[in-house]
């Protein structure tokens, strides 16, 4: 089962750390802002699980200040879609099981998971409520 971690976020150096401590216990991670740069990695690679770590809310994932990464639920199911995702994704951001409720609404997979309310920006899944 190959996992890939995603860290949305450019401009919180906790998240940007934590998601760097965890990227050991994953195949494949990708740091960035580009939704080209997550589609262009899951063409070649196939994975199982994507855990995602940015900031969030039910509405959008991506920087702490608005304005450069503000992924919507759609946009995000659109994208996972297009390359053809049907594993399990995890949302390690706050209030990550209302953003997931909300994916779930555009999206098929195996499963989707999410942090309730806020985190404390260490990545930890096995705390996640299905959505």
């Amino acid at each position: 089962m190959a996992r890939l971690l995603v860290c949305l976020c450019k401009d919180d150096e906790k998240v940007s750390e934590a998601a760097q401590s965890f990227k050991s216990q994953v195949e494949y991670s990708y740091f960035g802002a580009r939704l080209t740069g997550i589609k262009g990695l899951l063409r070649m690679v196939k994975v199982d699980v994507i855990i995602v770590t940015a900031h969030g809310n039910e509405d959008e994932m991506g920087n702490e200040s608005s304005g450069f990464i503000d992924i919507d639920p759609k946009t995000f199911a659109k994208l996972l879609t297009e390359c053809n995702f049907t594993g399990t994704i995890y949302l390690d951001i706050c209030d990550g099981y209302l953003f997931g409720q909300n994916l779930k609404q555009h999206l098929k997979c195996a499963g989707i998971y999410g942090a309730e309310g806020s985190t404390d920006m260490k990545i930890d899944i096995s705390t996640h409520k299905r959505c």
